[in-house]
């Protein structure tokens, strides 16, 4: 073979492997989400906590006035233009969202998708941008501190700060801007994001719970096999749970996100109702991991007589009920109050905020107008300050739970004067129970509704029993909740559900 040609077969071969290294290289930034929102947005300061993201959104009049006040579908309406940081975008999608406690036509909580017309259009490389309103924290902060704490204990958690929002030059006022739980969340916190990722809303490793899990991807085992699994290992005998239930869950990970939400008084999550949370199973280690979500109403007084321990859901019930898994539990809350609770920087950081968001908050005309959880008029500091009392507070308050653990309970029950008349405790089996299924959703549905109607507006309550969720109940748990909303002499003027 001749110099040339061996020259040339050698440049053809490195040729190729260049072009090979460089289609591996776009695979890797690909995947390993380069372009995603924590690597690439961050810097740009779109979840900057030091800055107040700025959001401009132009759309017809009568288009927006729908999305404000759209009841039922929370349908995808067009916007002609958003600006955001300066940055202009055409044609971008946007909806009203929210369930029960968000619903708010005067300030409505809102989706932006700027691929939805126009392929591939990213605003500093996103897709979304989800805003909530904080229509449930008069103190504003409780969604920015608590993903903060979960993502400083190492739980994958979404990104989080503030933008001032406003529609056809009317200031709508401060919102809480957190990251999708989408792709490129995906890729920063697990190894693929090509596995199946589910949005728990009332939902449960329950027989009768399960089938409320939504698919979120379109990867997602529409089957629902792997929540299937869990609620299979569920009704294991004792001396096989531990090791079954290990295959599946990542079980320190899950036992971090269990003592977080019962250190945060997260009442109204995965825990404690089955409500506001993700799971992910990541293909690589092919577990089971949590997500926080909807943490609005965290950061909650002594005062509400929450439980020193949630066990109102399958997974921590059954884990709780066994020196294992409740020394698992414990060791993990233990770590928290060393390594993630530190007082005074939680504190530091809520006097920052207080300096950053005051100027906004006097400015944000929804909330002259907004009431507190006990229904008196909103006020900025004062909400601020009980935020502080329970950050000061909360160590003394966890630690006697530490040293003086409850028993655990069947919570399970489909309602209070059943928990107290279970003297067996909670028997886990396999069969769907049917009827006694249904109760349990009721219960939880009314109870949830009825909670959120004694603790918000007037004007807040009226809205949420025109939503969409409210209408999609059953007629029986409309009927319900109306009428122990009236038993309690709420005061409101519902109209007649047709």
């Amino acid at each position: 073979m001749s110099t040339k040609l061996m020259s040339c077969l050698a440049g053809l071969a490195l040729a190729g492997l260049i072009i090979f290294s460089q289609i591996a290289l776009a695979e890797s930034v690909i995947e390993k989400g380069l372009t995603s929102s924590k690597s690439a947005d961050f810097s740009q300061g779109l979840f900057n906590p030091n800055k107040l993201v700025s959001i401009e959104i132009q759309m017809a009049p009568a288009d927006w006035e729908f999305v404000r006040t759209d009841k039922r579908n929370y349908s995808w309406e067009e916007a002609a233009s958003v600006t955001v940081n300066g940055t202009v975008l055409e044609n971008v999608g946007i909806r009203k969202k929210g369930l029960v406690g968000s619903v708010n036509s005067e300030k409505p909580a809102l989706k932006l998708k700027f691929d939805k017309y126009i392929e591939e259009q990213l605003a500093f490389g996103m897709e979304r941008m989800i805003l909530n309103n904080n229509v449930s924290d008069p103190s504003f902060i409780k969604q920015y501190l608590t993903y903060g704490l979960f993502r400083k204990a190492g739980m994958p958690a979404p990104l989080c700060n503030f933008a001032i929002v406003r529609v056809n030059g009317e200031d709508l006022g401060l919102y809480t801007n957190v990251e999708p739980i989408k792709k490129p969340f995906l890729l920063q916190h697990f190894t693929s994001s090509k596995g199946d990722l589910y949005e728990g809303t009332m939902s449960d490793f329950r027989q009768e719970w399960m089938n409320t899990f939504e698919n979120k991807t379109k990867s997602s085992d529409k089957e629902k096999t792997r929540i299937k699994a869990i609620t299979t290992t569920l009704a294991l005998p004792d001396d096989r749970f531990m090791e079954e239930i290990s295959k599946l869950v990542d079980l320190e990970a899950f036992c971090t996100y269990w003592a977080l939400e019962v250190l945060l008084t997260h009442a109204d999550g995965f825990t404690n109702k089955g409500n506001n949370y993700f799971v992910y199973f990541d293909p690589g280690p092919d577990k089971m991991y949590a997500i926080p979500w909807g943490v609005d109403k965290t950061f909650i007084p002594s005062s509400y007589k929450l439980p020193g321990i949630y066990t109102k859901t399958a997974l921590p019930s059954r884990l709780y009920s066994l020196p294992q898994g409740r020394k698992m539990y414990f060791d993990a809350l233990r770590t928290l109050l060393t390594d993630v609770w530190n007082e005074g920087a939680i504190l530091a950081e809520i006097n920052r905020l207080e300096t950053q968001l005051t100027p906004v908050v006097a400015a944000d005309l929804w909330y002259t107008t907004a009431k507190d959880w006990e229904g008196n008029p909103a006020d900025f500091t004062t909400s601020l300050n009980l935020v502080r009392n329970f950050v000061k507070a909360r160590r003394s308050e966890t630690q006697r739970i530490i040293d003086n653990p409850p028993n655990w309970k069947n919570l399970l029950a489909t309602n209070r004067k059943q928990n107290k008349g279970n003297k067996a405790g909670l028997k886990y089996n396999n069969k769907s129970s049917g009827s006694e299924g249904n109760k349990n959703t009721t219960q939880q549905q009314v109870e949830g509704w009825i909670n959120y109607l004694r603790t918000t507006s007037e004007s807040q309550a009226h809205q949420a029993i025109q939503s969409q969720k409210f209408r999609a109940l059953d007629s029986k748990v409309q009927r319900e909740i109306l009428n122990r909303a009236k038993a309690l002499k709420l005061n409101l003027s519902f109209e007649e559900i047709k």
